[in-house]
């Protein structure tokens, strides 16, 4: 779970998912090689449901249990989820509020053997990510950008042990930095990719996050997104521990004004 220099490289890539929609250029005209100078505001929305797995460990009250969740399962453990995704942009310069709320409950087997061949496990869990970025490459056809900001994770879990629940929340705010890069590869397709770092001990010994995926705009304002999307947290407070890591597939629809 803790493969710093794996993450680390991942910072080749860029911005928190669903940062934004961009003009599509004329594939037909020489690339433009200076960069571009918007000079006006954009708004971008987005829904989308990122389908998740879930592996690693939770400690809560000092009981470790191991946490394997398949999203190929996810109608089995999950009870509600929202996501979504706000930014604003005026030149080079923007901002990114990324939302993801979800309740999971389920059954997880435990190495306590026959005393508890079970624990009940229920979750909820607010995962934020608010960055502001600097575009340092817009000429209409390669976008890469440069972000810093912060990750908020906010958890509810409770574990139970035959009769005995054990509770556990925790709030913490993670510092970050990273890229995102954005390629068109036609009139009206695009690949994107991003990846960021964070954490440093400041509250998370240390997170990360990368996604990869291809784009469709199927018209002026609105884009088709589906790719792959990864969160890394390891985090330690006192008898609280979540390293986890939660990965999976993730389709979008993107509004850009």
């Amino acid at each position: 779970m803790r493969s710093t220099i794996a993450a680390t490289l991942l910072l080749v890539t860029g911005l928190p998912v669903l940062a934004g929609i961009t003009t599509q250029p004329s594939f037909e005209e020489p690339l433009v090689t200076a960069p571009a100078e918007p000079s006006e505001w954009r708004v971008h929305l987005a829904l989308y449901a990122w389908l998740q797995s879930l592996d690693g460990d939770i400690t809560t009250g000092g009981n470790t249990v191991p946490l394997s969740l398949d999203f190929d399962d996810i109608t089995d453990y999950l009870d509600m989820s929202l996501m979504g995704a706000f930014g604003v942009n005026y030149g080079r310069w923007g901002f990114l509020l990324d939302m993801n709320y979800a309740e999971l409950s389920t059954n997880l087997p435990t190495p306590l053997g026959i005393a508890a061949p079970f624990v009940s496990f229920k979750q909820e869990q607010w995962l934020v990510n608010a960055v502001g970025s600097y575009a340092l490459v817009r000429n209409g056809v390669t976008e890469l950008d440069v972000y810093a900001g912060l990750r908020l994770n906010a958890l509810d879990v409770d574990l139970g042990v035959n009769a005995i629940t054990l509770g556990g929340s925790q709030e913490w705010i993670d510092p970050i930095i990273g890229l995102r890069f954005q390629q068109q590869l036609s009139s009206s397709f695009f690949f994107r990719a991003i990846g960021d770092i964070g954490g440093f001990g400041v509250s998370s010994d240390f997170t990360w996050q990368a996604m990869a995926a291809f784009g469709w705009q199927f018209s002026e304002c609105g884009s088709f997104l589906l790719g792959y999307r990864a969160v890394d947290t390891d985090y330690e407070q006192g008898g609280f521990a979540w390293d986890v890591n939660a990965h999976g597939p993730i389709l979008g629809l993107e509004f850009g004004f």
